[in-house]
């Protein structure tokens, strides 16, 4: 074997071989610039100098560039054929957002300067004649990122938004906004059958995408990975699985909302991984669905986990069958902590989770038999919507917890995992974790403040709930710590508790939805 001597260390021909690739592989990496205004040479050296198509800048990338676009409309095609897409190379990166004065990624605006990649071919504003398929991530060996895009008006493919296939590393999908995009298979994103690799989709949201299993499927021929933080759903139709179809490998979710979905045949989400599962820190509200929303199989005999999530105000309007909880197992494998399953419904019962499964340190309506530290109480949300109203956008509303709640620091730290809260916050703010996806801090959010009037007070020492609002004929709502209601008053300005037995209670002052937690000996 040869020997040579690099800065005097003897390195075998295979180190020397690895250290040459290392040194000279990025040599001729470049920023290739996209502004669709552009009036310099359009050689793509400079913003000033961009190319105008996103096309060819795609075309003359080679592996360790980085695509800048600029704001604008870009499309694959100034053709009639919907069969064109974007192609991503391997190793080339593509950021949008840009003004088309910045030198760094960091420097982008992304929400004041929309970068768009749109299917609206052909016919303006005619969906049947746009792109099947908008950017293609295929046959790929090193990572890959997307970041900073407006995916919009895709139609009739397997995945009318992004496609991806036969991949091997990481593909990062960062920044992205998906709307009204149409897949045979699914309506944004379609991890398809070859391949192991892992994509991770963070802050992007999924508006308004239609599809047959869902916004994003995931095929369980594949032995891939799926990761989604900080992301958004809200919106979408599906006749079978409305938001999130997954059957590869491993799976997580964190701090993720999926509100104002709708499934006619099916569930919001279905996770059904060969290895392992977990949803954190995330809300699930104003959906509705045939079946349930959420519906875990485990095809590995691994647990899925569901930890400090919050599904509430889900409702089930359409088919009748067996499957009829708005969290359901097929096989008994699923791992609930800290949670919230609160106000929803189903055709022929009230049950929330189905039996057989691990629920522990949980608020889950009408109790769960087998479980630990469960309550059945009302769980005291801000500013919340009613059942009757779902599908509706929760985030009009508002699922944090007031002071008070039975929620707070009633969970368990030791199946706490992860850092933050839905809102960023820290996950721990008390002596225990809340319940739910959101922590209660020491900030009141602007509802709660609305709501935090002072009219409402406990006189400790004569046991009488008073009411100073000036107004007569104030109803209050009196619970238990499991959340029955035990009494129903019209107040004008105190209600003596005398009737009451010792122990804790929540009182609801129905006018002005002001809540106080009160302690009776």
């Amino acid at each position: 074997m040869k020997f040579f001597t690099i800065f005097g260390k003897i390195l075998t021909m295979k180190k020397y071989l690895l250290f040459s690739l290392l040194a000279f592989s990025n040599i001729d990496a470049a920023v290739l610039y996209v502004n669709s205004s552009a009036t310099g040479s359009n050689n793509g050296l400079s913003w000033t100098n961009a190319y105008t198509d996103l096309q060819t800048a795609m075309s003359n990338a080679i592996f360790g560039d980085e695509i800048w676009v600029a704001s604008g409309v870009y499309k694959a095609t100034s053709t009639t054929d919907r069969t064109i897409s974007f192609n991503m190379k391997n190793g080339v990166n593509l950021y949008g957002g840009f003004s088309g004065t910045e030198t760094s990624v960091g420097q982008r605006n992304i929400s004041q300067n929309p970068t768009t990649l749109s299917g609206d071919i052909g016919a303006i504003g005619d969906n049947t004649d746009n792109t099947n398929t908008i950017l293609k991530i295929i046959s790929t060996t090193s990572g890959i990122t997307v970041d900073g895009f407006r995916i919009i008006s895709g139609r009739g493919g397997g995945s009318a938004g992004i496609s991806l296939n036969n991949n091997t590393g990481i593909i990062n999908i960062k920044n992205c906004y998906f709307y009204d995009n149409f897949g045979s298979t699914a309506g944004a994103i379609f991890q398809a059958y070859q391949g192991n690799y892992t994509v991770n989709v963070s802050n992007c949201d999924f508006i308004s995408n239609i599809a047959v299993n869902g916004v994003i499927f995931s095929d369980q021929s594949s032995n891939n990975n799926l990761n989604i933080t900080n992301s958004r759903f809200k919106g979408s139709v599906a006749g079978g699985i409305a938001v999130l179809s997954f059957e590869a490998a491993n799976f997580t979710m964190d701090r993720c909302i999926v509100t104002n979905n709708t499934s006619t045949q099916s569930s919001i989400v279905h996770i059904a991984a060969k290895a392992s599962s977990r949803i954190s820190n995330s809300l699930f509200a104003g959906n509705s669905y045939s079946e349930n929303a959420l519906a875990l199989y485990s095809l590995s005999g691994i647990s899925q986990i569901l930890e400090n999530i919050t599904v509430a105000h889900n409702k089930k309007v359409f088919l009748t069958n067996t499957f009829e909880t708005a969290v359901y197992s097929v096989n008994g494998q699923v791992k609930v902590y800290n949670s919230i399953i609160y106000g929803n419904t189903n055709s022929s019962n009230n049950d929330q989770i189905d039996a057989g499964n691990t629920v522990s340190h949980s608020i889950v309506e009408n109790g769960y038999a087998t479980g630990t530290g469960i309550l059945n109480a009302n769980p005291m949300f801000v500013n919340p919507n009613t059942l009757s109203a779902a599908p509706f956008d929760c985030t009009s509303y508002n699922y944090q917890l007031l002071a008070g709640s039975p929620a707070i620091n009633t969970g368990n730290n030791t199946f706490v995992t992860q850092s933050q809260d839905l809102l960023g916050n820290g996950r721990t703010s008390g002596s225990n974790v809340d319940m739910g996806a959101y922590e209660k801090t020491g900030n009141m959010s602007v509802d709660e403040a609305v709501n935090k009037t002072k009219s409402l007070f406990y006189d400790f020492k004569n046991e009488n709930i008073i009411v100073k609002n000036g107004r007569n004929n104030n109803v209050i709502v009196i619970y238990d710590q499991s959340g029955r209601a035990v009494l129903k008053a019209g107040v004008n300005n105190s209600f003596s508790l005398s009737q009451l037995s010792s122990g804790v209670y929540y009182v609801n002052l129905q006018d002005t939805k002001e809540n106080i937690k009160i302690i009776k000996k």
